[in-house]
């Protein structure tokens, strides 16, 4: 069992690639600096006629975060922009700026590219965020505990070569939930347990939709009022990806086994090894299968078991990182969070959740189960948001109101 670490420092430091795939995209068509120039300006011009920024942007290489206000109706807004880093060096191709565009009020919301040069593993989040949140918005206008879109734009919009994307995303006032445990070191499960609703509902409505977030954490939760847990909302969604749904197939009918009955189908077979193997791999129904490159999208301490062990996984991946949010919450501490990310690693991928701490004493035992129901080292047996949705949790009477 690992020693109850305090949370004294954010996790996303321990945000990591394991194997960075190696990225090459070349622009073979030569771009006329002189359009591209002007095409960067209507882009940059778009964002500033809306919004104006009153705070020092996120200390970010290649995309920045800047809180700012809507000109026309005073909202405050999250505006979050790719921009190039002033210090590096293309690979390839050709660099242009916008002209710089300086206000009174604070940083400048122009823009600048870098042409034919590797994309960030920033930039690319930031792509991918703007892709899969209009996609979950088409669905609804307003997603359950999604954090929304407000605005956003990309070169491809107007079908133009480029490296620019930038969106406005709600201002979520009351922090993240990180924030609450570090300053409280343990929640009641009554709060508790209305955060983890309004997550599991999230989770539901974008699992039902074919997106799975793929990296669900206490940083990646924010509330819109400190004081209201019921407005928590899922955030960040650089990491996400959308499943197509599998295409239906004429299926054969089926041959009768020796003793008469049906052969089991191709998933039944799966979910029959995984269960056999003492190791975890399981063949996961609408699965996606690992990088070839390795690569492993999430935050150590908060990732599946199967993604460490490079099989293929599918929504249950996010229920996994909801667990571990309910141990976090009531425990205050993190189950797997070690000195070194090594051995936060191993921890992780055992996937083994104790309660040896005594302040589980008090805590109920529905809540234990929901945590381990979630944390199951085997996708094939863990819960989904919507079957969490209905444990006896939410309904049971808590010593704490």
């Amino acid at each position: 069992m690992p020693t109850p670490t305090a949370i004294k420092h954010r996790t996303s430091e321990l945000s990591v690639s394991l194997v960075t795939p190696p990225v090459s995209r070349l622009i073979s068509t030569p771009v006329v600096p002189t359009l591209h120039t002007q095409h960067l300006r209507e882009l940059s011009r778009r964002l500033e006629d809306g919004y104006l920024p009153d705070s020092q942007p996120a200390a970010m290489q290649n995309v920045q975060v800047v809180r700012g206000v809507h000109k026309a109706t005073g909202r405050c807004v999250m505006i979050k922009r790719e921009v190039s880093d002033p210090a590096a060096t293309p690979r390839a191709g050709r660099r242009m700026s916008a002209s710089p565009l300086l206000t009174p009020t604070g940083p400048s919301l122009s823009l600048s590219a870098t042409q034919g040069a590797s994309l960030p593993a920033e930039v690319k989040a930031l792509r991918n965020e703007l892709r899969v949140l209009r996609y979950l918005h088409t669905q609804h206008p307003s997603p359950p505990h999604v954090v929304r879109l407000l605005d956003g734009a990309t070169d491809r919009d107007l079908r133009r070569e480029g490296s620019q994307t930038w969106l406005v995303l709600e201002h979520m006032s009351g922090g993240d939930v990180l924030s609450l445990v570090e300053t409280s070191g343990a929640v009641p499960e009554s709060t508790a347990r209305v955060i983890v609703e309004g997550l599991l509902r999230s989770l539901a409505f974008i699992h039902r939709h074919n997106v799975i977030h793929r990296d669900v954490k206490a940083e990646n939760l924010v509330l819109a009022h400190p004081s209201r847990p019921d407005t928590v909302k899922l955030i960040d969604f650089g990491c996400a990806v959308i499943m197509t749904p599998p295409k239906a197939s004429p299926s054969p009918s089926p041959r009768a086994s020796p003793r008469g009955s049906p052969s089991p189908s191709p998933t039944m077979r799966g979910m029959e090894r995984g269960r056999s193997d003492k190791r975890h791999r399981t063949v996961c129904p609408a699965a996606i299968e690992p990088s070839p490159g390795g690569f492993i999208s999430g935050t150590p301490g908060w990732i599946a078991p199967e993604v460490l062990h490079g099989h293929s996984y599918n929504s249950r991946v996010d229920c996994f990182g909801a667990g571990v949010l309910c141990f976090v919450l009531v425990g205050g501490y993190h189950p797997f969070l070690a000195s070194d990310i090594r051995t936060t690693l191993r921890n992780n991928r055992s996937g083994n959740i104790e309660f040896g701490h005594p302040r589980w004493g008090s805590v109920s035992l529905e809540l234990k189960d929901l945590i381990q129901k979630l944390t199951n080292p085997s996708p094939l047996e863990r819960i989904s948001a919507a079957e969490a949705l209905r444990h006896p949790w939410f309904t049971c009477a808590l010593r704490d109101g």
